[in-house]
């Protein structure tokens, strides 16, 4: 069969009987965007599951890399494509378009855009109904997202991202600079911006190339720096209040192998060691690609932060004491970030996480490890390398929550457990949380949660009478 990126039919096999074995809902192997469009390999980045013309129906937004430097939109449900930027009769993106593409709207105009940087140069702006171009900042460029958020306060986001001469660039919405804060190196890390310390004034949180950890005023003035023993790598710093104080933390998952929480004015309130029992024998133990999710994953009222190493191993931690709560190895890499949702149905929360290798697949965690509470990991094995973080929504209009995954140089697929689409179930849907690129839980997200889990939980047992 011919190498091709594609939508098509695959037999999956689960190992236990927790899950319902997952559901193929698409055979789309008409929709072959190598050899219609030329379109090959998908960036290892995020597939952003959006509404981005708003006609009631989930998309997909692709960004495509190795020569192809484009990003795509494609109707979730037929492969449809919608558009193509820039189209196939010009130029591609300088450079590949690495990063989650950044969906919102920026201007306040009821229309979404669509925001991302070419690894070589610049940050775009395009039209997310219609994928035509809106501006064009010219920096230099990264691999990695965008963060779109109101830092001004005007009523109206900014884009917000590290580029490649270590600058933190703030955007307005015309696509011209607010500012620009020097770090000391540039770094594969996307910002997060809230008003952390509550004085009603929005601060900025990104990573440099050097491990130190910035705290950025809405102006552009550095608030306070936190340095740790090595870079940050594809991961945003994640925002919540995980003590339960009434107060925001960030916490960091830095290079040197270890997971800081941070309090909003920039001390350090614990430190987790990541794999720590393999660093002895593999220097890659504890070292982090991907991103970080938060969630009350257990239904305790705490927020627990789960991370991965890119040697497999997957770890949940406690937010308010910074200890595990417990622990699964993969057999193979982790390169991509988690998601965190309902995806069976049962009314717990689970934890999606993706492997790369010859044993690579999905694979669905229960709320403390797999299959209840034992540990043992309940997955599906496609055999192909996963090289995109899934995002999560209903693709079909059937009620059903589904993910959409997508296999390195192989084809897109969406799976389904069985489990109702109810947004408030899905604690983390995206790479970084929110198709904007914005990694915070914030104060009132947990009682959404524990409300719409209960409510599930309560119709289970009801059914079961």
């Amino acid at each position: 069969m011919k190498k091709a990126i594609l939508l098509c039919m695959t037999v999956f096999f689960a190992t236990t009987l927790v899950y319902a074995a997952p559901q193929l809902l698409i055979n789309l192997s008409q929709w072959e965007y190598n050899t219609q469009y030329g379109l090959h390999q998908p960036c290892c980045s995020a597939l952003q599951a959006y509404d981005v013309d708003k006609d009631g129906h989930m998309d997909i937004v692709i960004p495509f890399r190795k020569d192809s430097d484009r990003v795509i939109a494609v109707n979730g449900q037929t492969g449809a494509v919608k558009w193509i930027y820039p189209p196939m009769d010009q130029d591609g993106i300088a450079g590949d378009p690495m990063g989650a593409p950044c969906i919102g709207d920026m201007d306040g105009d009821g229309n979404d855009e669509v925001l991302f940087t070419g690894r070589s140069a610049n940050l775009y702006c395009i039209n997310a109904a219609t994928g035509t171009e809106k501006w064009i900042f010219e920096s230099e460029g990264k691999d990695e997202a965008v963060c779109l958020f109101d830092v001004t306060g005007d009523g109206k986001k900014e884009a917000l991202y590290a580029a490649g001469d270590g600058t933190l660039n703030c955007v307005n919405s015309a696509g011209t600079l607010v500012w620009s804060f020097q770090m000391t190196k540039g770094a594969s890390a996307p910002p997060n911006a809230w008003d952390i310390d509550a004085d009603g004034f929005v601060e900025v949180v990104c990573g440099d190339g050097n491990g130190n950890l910035y705290c950025v005023s809405s102006t552009g003035a550095e608030k306070w720096r936190f340095e740790t023993g090595d870079k940050f790598h594809h991961h945003q710093p994640v925002i919540a209040d995980f003590n339960g104080d009434g107060e925001f933390e960030i916490v960091v998952h830095s290079n040197d192998r270890y997971l800081y929480c941070l309090t909003f004015y920039g001390t350090e309130y614990w430190r987790f060691p990541v794999h720590q029992s393999a660093w002895a024998e593999n220097e890659d133990a504890g070292q982090h690609e991907g991103g970080v999710a938060a969630a009350d994953i257990d239904g305790d009222g705490d927020i627990e932060v789960i991370t991965t190493d890119v040697t497999g191993m997957v770890q949940c931690v406690d937010g308010p004491t910074g200890n595990e709560v417990w622990g699964y190895k993969c057999p193979s890499e982790i390169w991509t970030g988690v998601l965190v949702c309902d995806f069976n149905g049962d009314g717990m929360q689970d934890v999606i996480v993706c492997a790369e290798g010859q044993e690579s697949g999905v694979y669905p965690l229960g709320m403390v490890g797999v299959l209840s509470w034992d540990g043992k990991l309940q997955m599906v094995e496609p055999y192909w390398h996963t090289a995109s973080t899934p995002s999560v929504g209903d693709f079909d209009n059937d009620g059903q929550i589904e993910g959409i995954f997508q296999a390195w140089s192989e084809p897109f697929y969406v799976l389904s457990a069985g489990g109702a689409y109810n947004p408030a179930t899905v604690s983390w849907g995206y790479k970084y949380k929110t198709p904007s690129n914005n990694g915070v839980w914030s104060m009132n997200e947990g009682l959404l949660v524990l409300s719409a889990i209960a409510l599930v939980s309560f119709g289970i047992r009801m059914r079961r009478r």
